[in-house]
C-alpha cells in the first residue's frame, strides 16, 4: 500500500489536476475567505518542475466562482511563497508588486499565501487569499492560513491515493489517517484548549492550548483520568461540576455548552 509519506510531486499535481471533483477545494476556499473577511482566493499547482507558473485549481472572487487559468509567478508575491517561504502583506500589496497584473488590475491591498508541501516533495502548489483593504488581525489571519494550507496538502494527498487505485480498505485506512492528522493540526493551532480521551476516560492528547492555559508541564495528565487529575492538583473543580463532566463523557456522544470552572 502507497503510505502518506510516499510522494511525487508529479503524482500529486496529476492527481489535483485531473480530479473530476474539485468541489472540496472550492469548500476550502469559501470557508477561507469567510474566516478572515478576504475578497478573493484562489488553490492551484505548479505547471512543471521550473517552477515558473501556476494553474489554477479553484478561484474565488468577490463570492463567486471564477475560471481557473494559468499565471506567471514573474513579478509576483507568489514566487516568493513558491520558493516555500509563506508570505503576508497586510497593506501595501499594489505598491511592492506594481507589476502584478491581477494586483494592479483589481486593486488589491492585502495579501495572504503559503505553500501546499509535503515532507517528501517540498512545495507543489499554493494557497492564497487576497483583499481589497488592509487585513487588521494578523495573528487570525496567519493562523487561518497555516491551518487551511494543511487541509489543501491532505486533500492533495487523499486525491492521489483515489488515483493510484488503491482498494477500498486501503484508502480508508489512510483517509482516517488524514482526518485525524487534520483534527492535530486545528488542536495545534487552536487557541482553545482541547483535549481527547480512550474509551475509559483516561486522557490521551492535550492541546499546547490546553497546556498554556493551565500552565501545566509539558505530558502532564496523559493516561490519567480526571478524577486522577483532580487528586494531583492538576485542576480545581466543584464536585457538582465533576460529576457533571464525568456523566457527559462517560455517554461519549455530543455536547456543548458547557461551563467548568477550574
Amino acid at each position: 500500500m502507497n503510505t502518506i509519506g510516499t510522494r511525487t510531486r508529479e503524482s500529486l499535481v496529476a492527481a489535483a489536476l485531473n480530479a473530476h471533483d474539485r468541489s472540496s477545494f472550492d469548500s476550502l476556499l469559501l470557508n477561507l475567505v469567510s474566516e478572515i473577511n478576504a475578497d478573493a482566493a484562489l488553490i492551484g499547482v505548479l505547471t512543471d518542475d521550473t517552477a515558473s507558473s501556476v494553474q489554477t485549481l479553484s478561484f474565488l472572487k468577490d463570492r463567486s466562482f471564477g475560471k481557473n487559468f494559468e499565471y506567471s509567478l514573474e513579478n509576483t508575491p507568489c514566487a516568493t511563497v513558491i520558493s516555500g517561504r509563506p508570505c503576508f502583506y497586510p497593506t501595501g500589496l499594489r505598491r511592492r508588486f506594481p507589476n502584478d497584473r491581477m494586483i494592479k488590475e483589481a486593486k488589491f491591498d492585502a495579501y495572504v499565501g503559503i505553500p501546499i508541501a509535503s515532507p517528501d516533495t517540498g512545495p507543489v502548489g499554493i494557497l492564497l487569499a487576497l483583499k481589497y483593504t488592509p487585513y487588521e488581525d494578523e495573528h487570525r489571519v496567519l493562523n487561518a492560513i497555516n491551518l487551511f494550507g494543511m487541509r489543501a496538502r491532505n486533500e492533495f494527498e487523499r486525491l492521489q491515493n483515489e488515483a493510484l487505485g488503491l482498494s477500498k480498505e486501503d484508502r480508508s485506512t489512510v483517509n482516517n489517517a488524514l482526518e485525524y492528522q487534520r483534527f492535530r493540526d486545528v488542536a495545534h493551532l487552536s487557541a482553545d484548549w482541547i483535549w481527547e480521551t480512550d474509551r475509559e476516560l483516561r486522557f490521551t492528547y492535550f492541546s499546547e492550548g490546553f497546556y498554556n492555559i493551565f500552565g501545566w508541564p509539558e505530558g502532564a495528565g496523559k493516561g490519567l483520568t480526571g478524577k486522577e487529575i483532580e487528586a494531583k492538583g492538576l485542576w480545581h473543580a466543584s464536585a457538582e461540576q465533576a460529576e457533571r463532566l464525568q456523566q457527559l463523557m462517560s455517554a461519549h456522544s455530543y455536547f456543548k455548552n458547557e461551563e467548568c470552572v477550574f
